[in-house]
């Protein structure tokens, strides 16, 4: 537990408030999630005797308790595969709008 921590005892019970910003109560907030998630969460939360505040605080937690690893992207990146003559008609239509700037307006 972090220092300046204290659990949380009767309804609360098995939380931590710190005192770092002062006393701060357990958040109630909302949350929209789809409707058959949380019918699915609701029914695995009483098979395992607990309540739904529980089981959710319990998933953020473990969720949270994993940092995420993000995967590094090879690079340099490699270009994309692009079928034959694809490159010359790309050249084409960059030649042609380039051709259509006109040289005393970018001076």
């Amino acid at each position: 537990m972090n220092p300046g921590a204290r659990e949380v005892t009767g309804e609360n019970r098995g939380l931590t408030t710190t005192h770092i910003y002062g006393k701060s109560p357990p958040v109630k907030t909302t949350v929209e999630i789809p409707d058959s998630l949380f019918r699915e969460a609701k029914t695995v939360a009483a098979s395992r005797g607990v309540s739904l505040k529980t089981f959710l605080t319990e998933a953020l937690k473990e969720k949270l308790s994993h940092p995420r690893r993000r995967q590094q992207a090879a690079w340099p990146v490699p270009p994309p595969r692009v079928r034959e003559g694809e490159i010359r008609r790309i050249q084409s239509t960059i030649d042609e709008e380039f051709s259509r700037i006109d040289a005393e307006e970018w001076k």
